[in-house]
């Protein structure tokens, strides 16, 4: 899942396994799934299945188109963006979905490709699906309410004149979990108040952040394990569909 103010940013790809040939491209993140559109490709588009080696020297080999759209090959490319906080970027389980290419032309002329990936991690590169995280921090829709930290005083003057407000961070609260192991804090903190001529914002942001007591968690284990059972909690509990919206991954090898 990415987590970042861009939704459609530019920058340079290329596959985990091969750092040589890097290609320029977009990175669309506004979707449900992440979508790379890259200006050349970089996974080929046939396979070879077959090889005969023939008698009188040469070889006669069987090639197939390489996009399956049934059970896709999946792969891992990292990229550099040009612009944000958080530069580096992973895209895991990455897929090829179309093709461009145009073939009988005077300019040579590579194609282009686009790929749609599981999850975009913004911030770091890793090798494939099976990077482990030690520290995860998300955010859902309707947290704020749902956790409903307290922080937050409002006095008023007797003539009315006069309104103040104040915000004070609240103690973090914490639980141990057991699948996973580890322990889950609930976190708030307040932003810079937004002061303009007509007055001042006050906002308050909520978090959890879950530290695991084991070797860590894969980005689909945090899903299925923390962030799913989490967002139905929330949903029951203030009646609203109540999605993640961000989440954030740490470990001290990745981030970057």
């Amino acid at each position: 899942m990415a987590t970042t103010d861009d939704e459609r940013v530019s920058g340079r790809f290329w596959l985990a396994s091969n750092s040589e040939r890097v290609v320029g491209g977009w990175l669309d993140l506004a979707r449900r799934w992440p979508i790379l559109e890259l200006a050349e490709p970089l996974t080929p588009m046939y396979r070879q299945i077959a090889r005969e080696d023939q008698p009188g020297g040469g070889a006669i080999t069987t090639w197939e188109p390489a996009d399956d759209d049934v059970q896709p090959a999946t792969t891992t490319v990292h990229g550099m963006l040009r612009k944000g906080p958080r530069r580096r970027v992973t895209l895991i389980e990455a897929f090829n979905v179309s093709r461009e290419q145009v073939i009988g032309t005077a300019v040579d002329d590579p194609g282009a490709e686009r790929l749609e990936a599981e999850f975009a991690l913004v911030g770091g590169h890793v090798d494939d699906a099976d990077a482990r995280f030690t520290q995860a921090r998300v955010r859902f829709r309707n947290l704020d309410l749902w956790a409903h930290m307290p922080g937050i005083e409002v006095e008023i003057g007797a003539d009315g004149r006069e309104t103040v407000v104040r915000s004070k961070r609240p103690e973090p609260l914490s639980t141990s979990l057991t699948r996973p192991a580890g322990q889950l804090i609930v976190e708030s903190n307040t932003p810079m108040p937004q002061l303009t001529v007509r007055g001042a914002t006050l906002l308050r942001n909520t978090t959890l952040r879950f530290q695991s007591e084991a070797d860590g968690l894969t980005i689909q284990e945090l899903w299925a394990q923390l962030v799913n059972p989490i967002s139905v909690l929330i949903s029951l509990a203030v009646d609203a569909d109540s999605p993640p919206v961000s989440l954030e991954v740490r470990t001290l090898s990745v981030i970057g």
